[in-house]
């Protein structure tokens, strides 16, 4: 009977699907935990700064764990602001950027509505739409290796279609390409206000480029970032969102109370400490110097690997037979990729440290 009550929309759609977790894949395939490598999620292989080191002054630190914390987050978005050089009321905190792209949903999107986006890409944005009751419409990318889409293009379908929001990964995942900011200031010119743009910049750090600067200019335009990615934290999630005021106070009316817990917001405003991240532009030099060595010796084991602004790759392996048989055998060895549901015959491949990517190299090799 219970299904009579669930929504229809609840009903109909289908959840996002991970890889096997850690453990499971321990279990399955009787390996030690320790040994396995995630070139799935396109996480930092490093841990936090000083991570070990801290952890006896995180007891001090963090309030106590039978309490609340400060539901403004008010420390975190002072330390936000400073980052990215905006004022604190125009930050808006929430648990990772998947939180935040369900608020900025729950904020624009109703019964019926249309929203847009450039395919493929991180497949929340659509269910957090299609939860609204709302219609993803998606402009197909162009052919690789650009993955290209223009503003003119998605400018056309969302007014079209009287759109409320655009969606863009920017740089996107999994095509690991970035639309030029000049193109999403063409957006905004093009849209003139009548449809909010969500660009979620969660690889920024490694593309070293972003769209915050237009924020000042456009009350439509709202950033989202992530702790998760250059900053090492995706464990804590921790995220944010950059807006004009107005656009932030309208965010924070559905955001969740104490989402983010105590501890998180601690290793948060640790991590945005000169020193750290001075350490995490320093780490991306070396995960985007990796990159390039990684990108070479994995393109004589593939079929292409695509250019990167991000800190993982798109590689063609072959058929999606041939892609899910080379995934099944370095899943035997530890070793989990991910396979973009809508890319068959493509792995997307997070650069992880040398030693790392090169164990996965010599696998991939003898599987060929």
């Amino acid at each position: 009977m219970l299904h009579k009550l669930v929504r229809p929309v609840v009903q109909d759609f289908t959840p996002y699907q991970w890889e096997l977790s850690t453990a499971e894949v321990a279990r399955r395939y009787n390996l030690d935990p320790g040994q396995i490598v995630r070139f799935d999620t396109n996480t930092s292989p490093f841990l936090p700064i000083e991570f070990s080191q801290q952890l006896p002054e995180y007891g001090r630190a963090v309030p106590r764990v039978n309490e609340y914390g400060d539901a403004s987050y008010a420390g975190l978005s002072q330390d936000l602001a400073e980052y990215h050089n905006c004022q604190p009321e125009q930050v808006v905190i929430g648990a990772g950027a998947d939180e935040l792209v369900d608020m900025v949903a729950k904020l624009f999107l109703n019964n019926g509505e249309v929203a847009v986006t450039a395919g493929p890409t991180y497949p929340v944005y659509a269910l957090a739409t299609e939860l609204m009751g709302a219609q993803m419409l998606e402009v197909p990318r162009g052919p690789a290796p650009d993955f290209g889409v223009t503003a003119a293009q998605l400018a056309e379908v969302a007014l079209a279609h009287n759109a409320k929001l655009i969606w863009l990964c920017n740089p996107n995942n999994p095509t690991a390409t970035a639309i030029p900011v000049a193109a999403i200031e063409e957006l905004l010119e093009r849209l003139d206000g009548r449809a909010a743009v969500a660009i979620d910049e969660a690889y920024a750090e490694f593309w070293q480029q972003s769209a915050l600067p237009l924020v000042s200019r456009y009350s439509n335009l709202l950033i989202i970032r992530t702790f998760s990615k250059a900053f090492s934290l995706a464990g804590a999630r921790v995220g944010c969102v950059i807006a004009q005021a107005e656009t932030a106070a309208y965010l924070n009316r559905v955001r969740p109370p104490n989402s983010v817990g105590n501890l998180s917001v601690v290793m948060a405003r640790q991590a945005l400490q000169p020193a750290a991240v001075a350490e995490m532009r320093r780490r991306v030099e070396l995960i985007l110097a990796e990159k390039a060595r990684f990108s070479t010796a994995l393109a004589q084991e593939c079929e292409a690997v695509y250019p990167s602004v991000a800190n993982f790759v798109l590689a063609r392996i072959g058929s999606p037979e041939q892609a899910d048989k080379l995934a099944l055998a370095l899943l035997e060895k530890g070793l989990v990729v991910r396979r973009p549901g809508s890319m068959p015959g493509h792995f997307r491949i997070t650069v992880r440290l040398p030693e790392e990517n090169a164990r996965f190299l010599e696998v991939l090799a003898s599987n060929r």
